[in-house]
């Protein structure tokens, strides 16, 4: 379904709060920062995409008719940090929430 919104997040309630920066998008500025978001929206064309990273939780909310399954979920975050270790990667099942709603 085309208008389905759905998020991936990360949250203090299901990793270390030390852990949660490993799954920010790393940007020197505010430039730079919109290159990385331009890039994941075309590599997994993603028609809308918001960013938010709090001290304790990081959120990406998409708009995409695409399943956020596993193999997703770690294609995005290996797309969001390229240097997380194999055994972060192996753990994102049990600390990535996937959220699936309508669009108003």
């Amino acid at each position: 379904m085309p208008g389905q919104v759905k998020i991936i997040t990360i949250t203090h309630k299901h990793t270390n709060l030390k852990h949660i920066g490993e799954y920010v998008i790393k940007a020197a500025d505010g430039a730079v920062l919109k290159e990385r978001l331009e890039a994941l929206k075309l590599r997994f064309d993603l028609p809308e995409l918001l960013y938010l990273a709090t001290c304790n939780r990081v959120m990406y909310l998409m708009v995409t008719p695409q399943t956020l399954d596993d193999t997703f979920v770690t294609a995005f975050f290996q797309e969001v940090n390229s240097e997380l270790p194999a055994d972060v990667l192996a753990q994102l099942p049990e600390v990535a929430q996937v959220l699936v709603g309508q669009r108003p």
